[in-house]
């Protein structure tokens, strides 16, 4: 089975899945209960199974009332009817991987493939009534849910992510439309993103970024990087302005309907222990595990980088995942990159999305002994500096602890270790101290000014 890791990589991780508890899914589970400390636990797999769906539906946004303004097509071309090809089915059909799980209408991912030529007339066929008519049958609609463990206690349902598992024929049709629309999108969409775009990669977006910290580290400057996290980003997209958006893309007429329809009346049920839960709908979101899902959302945040004014900030995406930067050679610049990233938090919280303060995070380069420390602040709390996450990990491989055991105070405290901003704030009290009593060679009268107070309450009392 080891010769098999280079030679048949899926065997061996499959072999291994099976052999260890790694990814398996505890027997009972528990959610949180709003404000109140107790959870609500499962006693069988069916009770699982539901606490996990109620869980993922419960991320969902509401329906809002609001009316939205109407967002201008950026573009004279419009794409207002699909009329497919036999052709087109048929490659997408050929093109289907026979090792992929089927979805809720069972029929088996290499039996379509196997008949592509017979059904693809067929297919065609019932693909463009639905175009034409603007409606996806509701089975199609239908996804299987497979909770996969993301971080944390495995039995909270908290700290899973929901896998979706969708009808293969609706993904087929979802792959005919893609072809169709990505030309005509991507030329539209940001330079700044490359998330699932052909040609980009993330490779790219980080040699970028390294390029611009490179030429800063050779001039000696320091760069500040905004490492920003859309809390629940491709569960919270809103159905309203997503196809405002798509009308923003010349997306219209016979195309959009269908697009509506597309994105309403979803369902979601989650398949755990060998029970499946109740279906729940789906209230907001581009649905994962499909075809058209991330091209959806790519077109949700495209303009996020426009949010920012300032040339000196620049913005990187690879999909929802944001990086703000910019040189920093004093304290405004500094105030300059927090301004831009308080735009970038309005922006957000007008298309109905929220930024996860917990994992935004900043981090400094710089070759300075002495870097400015700045502040940056999202919801009235301050971005932890990345190097701190260096020493809580640091901390846990020194102590050999597991993740959850210790918390980060008592593994600083068996170490004997001060934070990292504590430390930081000591080493500028040793510096002033040694300033003021003349051992390092710097005119303290240029950096601290000193204020002659009148007599104390101390010195009043002692007379």
């Amino acid at each position: 089975m080891s010769k098999s890791l280079y030679s048949n990589p899926k065997r061996f991780w499959s072999f291994f899945k099976t052999t260890t508890k790694s990814c398996r899914i505890p027997q009972q589970v528990s959610s949180a209960n709003g404000t109140n400390s107790l959870r609500t636990s499962s006693s069988n797999a069916q009770e699982t199974a539901n606490l996990f769906n109620y869980y993922f539906n419960s991320v969902f946004l509401k329906e809002s009332d609001e009316n939205y303004n109407p967002v201008p097509p950026v573009s004279n071309e419009s794409i207002t009817e699909i009329i497919l090809e036999q052709c087109e089915v048929r490659n997408a059909l050929n093109s289907l991987n026979p090792n992929k799980a089927f979805g809720p209408d069972n029929i088996p991912t290499r039996l379509l493939k196997e008949c592509a030529s017979s059904i693809a007339p067929s297919l065609t066929y019932l693909f463009n009534k639905s175009l034409n008519s603007g409606n996806l049958p509701t089975e199609w609609k239908l996804s299987n849910i497979v909770p996969l463990h993301k971080k944390g206690n495995k039995s909270y349902v908290e700290n899973y992510r929901p896998i979706s598992l969708m009808c293969v024929v609706a993904k087929v049709l979802e792959r005919c439309i893609y072809n169709r629309l990505v030309d005509h999108i991507q030329k539209m969409l940001s330079d700044e993103q490359h998330g699932f775009l052909r040609g980009k990669s993330c490779v790219g977006q980080l040699l970028s970024v390294l390029d611009r910290i490179g030429k800063n580290l050779d001039m000696g400057l320091q760069t500040d990087i905004l490492y920003l996290d859309i809390a629940k980003a491709f569960d919270t997209v809103d159905h309203k302005l997503l196809l405002q958006k798509l009308f923003h893309f010349g997306v219209a007429d016979k195309v959009l309907n269908w697009f509506s329809n597309y994105l309403s009346e979803r369902q979601q049920r989650v398949l755990v222990h060998g029970a499946t839960s109740d279906s729940l709908p789906v209230m907001s979101g581009v649905p994962q595990g499909s075809i058209l899902g991330p091209l959806l959302f790519l077109i949700y945040v495209n303009d996020l980088p426009s949010s920012v004014s300032s040339p000196s900030v620049n913005v990187s995406l690879f999909a929802d995942d944001t990086k703000c930067f910019s040189t920093i050679e004093s304290l405004s610049d500094a105030r300059n990159l927090n301004t831009e990233f308080k735009n970038v938090q309005n922006w957000a919280h007008s298309w109905r999305l929220n930024f996860n303060a917990e994992k935004c995070k900043v981090l400094s380069i710089t070759r300075k002994c002495y870097p400015i420390v700045a502040e940056y602040v999202i919801d009235a709390r301050a971005l932890q500096h990345r190097i701190e996450s260096v020493q809580h990990r640091a901390t846990r491989w020194i102590i050999m602890s597991r993740r959850g055991e210790l918390s980060y105070k008592e593994r600083l405290l068996a170490l004997d270790l001060l934070p990292l901003t504590f430390d930081r704030e000591v080493k500028d009290l040793v510096y002033l101290y040694k300033a003021l009593f003349g051992y390092v060679n710097v005119d303290v009268s240029n950096c601290v000014s000193f204020v002659s107070h009148g007599p104390t309450r101390l010195s009043n009392t002692s007379k």
